[in-house]
């Protein structure tokens, strides 16, 4: 039979004919729809269908596309069909003869599999018999997405033109009793005039459409169906649709509105997978119903179930709890200065007290008015206190010159400290705070319970997800939650009003109980936490749904109208606004904001909330990503037109037309008789082919020296012929394998006769590769055929040297240069091979096992570029097929590139030990020459990290509110006042000698004038004159002025930031901060000294960084990543590290604060980082295009993101954030306070000594009066 219709088809090609009417219909209706493949279903064998032979023959010169043919009346018809339906799926035309004999068989087939789909177009001629064919197609399971165009013959078959009658048919839904209509589109007796298909109704005609619903805790009352957990009503009219959002019933559907049938739901999605009829999934799985009303989001695991439209809405699935104000501290009074700080004031005025209680000992000794301890508590212990709290002291502790110095020095430094713990305090009231709990990790850290809305969602999310954050806080928080965990909306909202309580809940309709039940400062204190990615939300239909493009186009047009926004604001409430501006908005204090100042008053203790300081890293979510190869339809035998000239000539000339060749050699034995027709080959070459072509001999005693001399100079889109027939192959091919010359550079075309067998077993022992570009062509049939025919073959390999096969695929059996065969795009498919891959340790001691540590859950702080790369890797073996062997090195080992050494990294890579290295590098100038590079993987992420100081030119913070010439005019105007002050207690001095003139001076001029400039009080006695009471007054109201100014800049330099100027390397080289450099080779590398003397860089800042800094440091320069972030921590030191990860430590380590003052300078230029292989190896290109679409279909962002940290943020903002103060920040004060003591002490010893000397003078006056003395008046 098959030999009958290849006659037919031969009879029809051979004999020109007339192109039918039915010929040129095919054509325009290809053309029209833009047919890129077309099926022939036929009955050729009959009458009805003879014509099928001159229709093949006229499309084989006009239609460019794909065409098949198959015989409906043939035994495997509906096997071969669904063989076809399988693999042509885009843009594939059917046609059909209703003519041909069991047409009612054939047609139950298509029906039964739902082909007359919007995925193929029909064309179907019905001869003349009108009401058969419309009542046979009535029948059949054609709805509202077929396109069928049927075709009926009008007037005499020997018409010239032919008439035709074009009908479009449609239908709407079978299965829910939808009819078939036929809609005349037009007479046509000439092709060009073929009739167009109209835009069709969108009129279902009032069918009957089942969608389910799940109603939750509706007061509706349904009807019970059968002891199920299903429901079943009708919708009572259409405008009850409406309040189903996003679905309309008369928006969706402009025309007659269908009715519908609503299953009411108890269940969603834990019967996903299941044979089961209920639930929103059983309903969907088993195709019971045709929509879902009820949208869901598209995770991966729905997609199977349901064919989607379009986004209607958004999911707003958040926690939200009301953010405390402090979260570290209860007590907001010791927020102003750190612990340090409080320390240092604690010793210090301790120190202040012992002093005093000194001076108190002495001053007991000489006159006891008073008991030593009522002194010692009364004015050592109280009045230091008074001190710092800004109260007066006993004027009797200032007589003495040395308590005077003591005092006023602990006066100016308690002075300045109260300033600095005002403006703190101050600021703390008028600025929010910032809202640092904002992601799932501080969430869980934080002290706040948690509850989450009993929704069938939420259930199912805890069953399916594999977040390990999320089920730390289900187990941590939900769960042993005393109300359950689960609770509803407004009990959960409650929880959240009261404070301590986060919930979880869809907040589309929980803000609007939001914005009814909470007041204004509630909501400004309400913070949203993300619990999982917000998924898009569709209307689902059931797959394979014949609605889906109706539903979608009118879902598109329903929000290009507005109405869908219009629903989406009526139901989806967004999340209330704060109207809280910091300007314009006081607030009372509450009990909360001053609690400890009651605990400390009842209890007098002190009790500080520790902060919760590790973060948790995603659990590494592994994606599978499979891709299916379609392979290519084998293609058949084709009639072919034959020709005079030399075929294997064509064959080559064909060969470098479809390579695009520039260059040609011709590998030959002319001498042996299998190779004599190279001479008639290299005259035809001569005349067709313009680039350089090459002849050498192969029996040739001196080839192998000019062989290599044509490859070192022709690498460029060159091809190399050679006849396998010729003697002495195994000699010449082991020569090309062990020279690797089948290689991608080089395009082969090999000549193997009729030898298959011993050719194939030949080329099989060949270091053959996967990047070979090798066409073998066998010669089949006679020699003297015209033309002759050829089968041509792709050749192929794996990796040689790792156990690769070689492989030989069929590529067609031609006959005509012309149509020479294309190589097929290969599989990637590595047939299992092991591939070896060197991986550097980094000299690191791990407590897990190296597989543990290359697979890590937690965020690294050590390493990471290797873990990026072996992830990268470890998806490249899964896709491509191949096993892993992993040597491990201890490093890099950069100086030993250009040496004969397996060591390291760079030694395997130049000894070819390994395939490919998974711990990446950098492309610099003198690596380029030991691997082969693929795409960019990564960035080198390699910076100078510092502490930037807060000033650079004074470290005495409180000389900086007034410039010098600001400072001397003080001091000389306050000199002045103090001169008049002495002059007044002169004249006071000679009316009244209550005490001596020195006293007065010192405790009245002196001390009066710095209490004045310290906002201190003055003694009354001084401005009992008139002049010396308007000069008090002027100086008071100077200093009141200048110390108001004096306030404001300590205030802006504590909440504004000052610039980061250190910004360039040169910079840092100029400045005081000292620094380490991270101990990797990458980095001693950087700075090596050849054995030339010549250095890897002529940086000269670099150089003076790494002889200035670097070499003397006393931790000896290089150091490991903790101990050099620590050192950054304490300040004045810079690091140079790979900060991918070191940005990890970071964030863990460092405070807000510390985070803040980082800054960051380019030692050298960043290096996009790869993933190395050996030199000239077979994988490269299939490597480089994997790590490509890896990296489109964004694995590679998602790894990237996981292992290279990026550089954390500050969320200090100059206007809303207030800082504690450090010790360094007032230092001077405290060094002020000690000078000052010091100073006191020593006048104290000294004023001792100057008592006892006159002490004793005095009473030696008195011994020298002789005995009976007397002094007569």
């Amino acid at each position: 039979m098959k030999v009958v219709v290849c006659a037919l088809f031969l009879l029809g090609l051979l004999t020109p004919t007339r192109c039918s009417s039915r010929t040129q219909l095919i054509k325009e209706f290809l053309e029209q729809r833009s047919i890129t493949s077309l099926l022939l279903l036929h009955c050729v064998q009959e009458l009805v269908d003879q014509d099928v032979i001159r229709i093949a023959s006229a499309l084989r010169q006009s239609f460019h596309g794909s065409v098949y043919y198959l015989d409906v009346t043939g035994a495997h018809f509906r096997r071969h069909f669904q063989w076809h339906m399988f693999y042509e799926r885009y843009k594939t035309a059917i046609t059909l003869n209703l003519e041909c004999s069991g047409m009612e068989s054939v047609l139950s087939h298509l029906s039964d599999n739902a082909y007359f789909n919007d995925t193929f177009h029909w064309l179907m001629f019905g001869g003349r018999n009108f009401e058969q064919v419309t009542c046979l197609l009535s029948a059949q399971n054609i709805n509202y997405d077929a396109s069928i165009m049927l075709v009926f013959d009008r007037g005499d078959r020997a018409d010239v033109p032919r008439i035709f009658e074009v009908y479009d048919v449609r239908g709407t839904v079978k299965r829910r009793g939808g009819r078939v209509s036929f809609d005349l589109l037009g007479t046509v007796s000439s092709l060009n005039q073929l009739p167009k298909r109209r835009a069709r109704s969108q009129d279902l005609e009032g069918i009957e459409l089942w969608t389910a619903l799940t109603v939750l805790w509706s007061p509706l009352r349904w009807n019970w169906v059968g002891g199920s957990n299903c429901y079943h009503f009708q919708l009572p009219s259409p405008s009850f649709i409406g309040f189903f959002h996003p679905f309309k019933g008369p928006a969706l559907f402009p025309g007659t509105l269908p009715r519908f049938s609503v299953v009411d739901l108890a269940f969603w999605f834990d019967l996903l997978g299941l044979i089961s009829w209920c639930g929103v999934v059983g309903q969907i799985q088993t195709k019971q119903v045709d929509f879902v009303l009820r949208p869901f989001g598209l995770p991966s695991g729905r997609i199977v179930l349901f064919s989607s439209t379009i986004e209607i809405a958004h999911g707003t699935f958040y926690t939200v709890f009301r953010h405390p104000k402090s979260l570290n501290n209860s007590n907001i009074f010791m927020l102003p200065f750190t612990n340090i700080v409080w320390l240092a004031i604690s010793l210090i005025f301790g120190a202040v007290a012992l002093l005093i209680a000194l001076l108190i000992v002495c001053i007991h000794r000489t006159g006891r008015s008073r008991s030593t301890l009522d002194w010692l508590v009364e004015q050592s212990l109280l009045g230091t206190l008074g001190m710092v709290c800004q109260q007066g002291i006993h004027h009797r502790i200032i007589r003495w010159s040395s308590n005077r110095v003591l005092v006023l020095v602990a006066m100016c430094s308690s002075m300045i400290l109260f300033q600095f713990y005002c403006s703190f305090i101050v600021g703390y009231q008028l600025i929010t705070p910032p809202k640092t709990i904002n992601t799932l990790e501080k969430l869980v850290d934080s002290e706040i319970q948690m509850t989450v809305e009993n929704l069938s969602y939420q259930h199912d999310f805890f069953r399916r997800t594999n977040n390990p954050t999320a089920l730390k806080l289900y187990e941590t928080k939900i769960l042993p939650n005393r109300y359950g965990g689960f609770v509803n909306l407004s009990f959960g909202m409650q929880l959240v009003r009261q404070g301590g309580y986060a919930f979880h809940c869809e907040t589309s309709y929980g803000n609007a109980l939001i914005i009814e039940t909470f007041t204004e400062r509630e909501i400004c204190e309400l913070q949203q936490v993300q619990l999982y990615p917000q998924r898009p939300v569709h209307l689902p239909l059931i797959k394979g749904s014949p609605l889906r493009e109706l539903f979608k186009v009118n879902l598109q047009l329903i929000k290009e109208s507005g109405l869908l926004a219009y629903h989406h604001a009526r139901y989806y409430t967004p999340r209330p606004k704060c109207n809280k501006q910091s300007s314009t908005h006081t607030e009372q204090i509450h009990l909360a904001d001053v609690r400890f100042a009651f605990v400390l008053l009842a209890a007098g203790m002190a009790a500080s909330a520790a902060l919760l300081g590790s973060e948790l890293v995603f659990l590494h979510l592994r994606t599978w990503w499979h891709e299916q190869q379609i392979r290519a339809i084998p293609a058949g035998f084709r009639l072919l037109t034959p020709t005079r000239c030399s075929s294997r000539t064509q064959l080559i000339e064909e060969f470098l037309e479809k390579r695009s060749i520039t260059s040609l050699m011709l590998l030959h034995c002319v001498q042996e008789p299998v190779d004599q027709d190279v001479i008639r080959i290299a005259s035809a070459l001569r005349q067709s082919f313009h680039g350089s072509v090459y002849y050498l001999d192969v029996t040739g005693a001196h080839f192998r020296r000019h062989f290599q001399w044509h490859m070192f100079y022709e690498r460029y889109k060159t091809a190399i012929t050679l006849n396998l027939e010729c003697s002495g192959m195994e000699s010449v091919l082991s020569h090309l394998s062990d020279n690797a010359y089948f290689n991608d550079t080089f395009h082969w075309l090999m000549f193997g006769g009729r030898n298959f067998e011993q050719v194939t077993c030949l080329l099989s022992a060949q270091n053959i590769n996967y990047d070979a570009s090798i066409m073998l062509v066998f010669d089949r049939g006679d020699r003297a055929d015209v033309p002759r025919i050829f089968e041509v073959y792709d050749v192929r390999g794996t990796v040689k040297r790792r156990g690769g096969r070689v492989s030989f695929e069929l590529l067609g059996t031609v006959s005509s240069l012309n149509q020479l065969p294309k190589s097929r795009a290969r599989s990637h498919d590595l047939e299992g091979i092991e591939l070896w891959t060197a991986l550097a340790t980094i000299d690191k001691l791990q407590s897990q096992s190296f597989i543990e540590y290359l697979n890590p859950v937690k965020r690294q702080t050590s390493y990471t570029a290797t873990i990026h790369s072996y992830q990268l890797v470890k998806l490249l073996e899964m896709k491509l097929n191949f096993k892993l062997i992993v040597i491990l090195t201890e490093d890099w080992r950069f100086d030993l590139i250009g040496k004969n050494s397996s060591r390291g990294v760079v030694g395997q890579l130049q000894s070819k030990q390994v395939d490919f290295v998974t711990t990446p590098f950098g492309l610099t100038t003198e690596r380029i020459a030991i691997f082969e590079t693929t795409i960019e993987i990564a960035h080198g992420t390699f910076y100078t990290v510092f502490r930037h100081p807060k000033s650079l030119n004074n470290s005495n913070i409180f000389m900086l509110p007034f410039t010098n010439i600001v400072w001397l005019a003080i001091s000389l105007i306050f000199g002045a006042v103090a001169l008049l002050i002495a002059l007044l207690i002169v004249c006071i001095h000679r009316t009244g000698r209550s005490r001596s003139t020195l006293d007065w001076l010192v405790e009245q001029s002196l001390l009066g004038t710095l209490g004045m400039v310290c906002q201190q009080g003055i003694h009354h006695r001084i401005i009992w004159w008139s002049s010396n009471q308007v000069l008090v007054l002027v100086a008071m109201c100077s200093s009141m002025i200048l110390f108001q100014f004096y306030c404001s800049f300590i205030v802006g330099y504590q909440l504004i930031t000052p610039p980061k100027t250190i910004n360039t390397l040169q910079k840092l080289v100029d400045s005081e901060i000292k620094m380490t450099v991270e101990n990797l080779s990458y980095h001693r590398d950087f700075f090596l000294v050849t054995l030339r003397g010549a250095r890897r860089t002529n940086n000269p800042a670099a150089l003076k960084l790494y002889e200035t800094k670097v070499l003397p440091n006393r931790y000896g320069g290089f150091v490991n990543l903790s101990f050099g972030m620590q050192l950054v921590r304490q300040g004045g030191y810079a690091f140079h590290c790979e900060t991918s990860y070191g940005n990890a430590l970071i964030i863990e380590t460092f405070t807000e604060r510390e985070i803040c003052d980082l800054q960051q300078v380019q030692l050298y230029p960043q290096r996009p980082v790869h993933l190395p292989l050996i030199k000239g190896s077979p994988l490269r290109e299939l490597f480089k295009i994997n790590l490509q679409l890896i990296k489109e279909s964004g694995l590679l962002a998602y790894h990237h993101a996981r292992y290279y940290t990026p550089r954390p943020k500050c969320n200090k903002q100059s206007s809303t954030h207030t800082e504690q103060i450090h010790l360094a920040d007032v230092r001077f004060a405290f060094v002020l306070l000690a000078a000052g003591m010091a100073a006191s002490a020593a006048l104290l010893a000294s004023e001792l000594l100057f008592l006892r000397l006159r002490t004793w003078w005095h009473e030696r006056q008195i011994r020298a009066i002789p005995a009976g003395f007397r002094w007569l008046n």
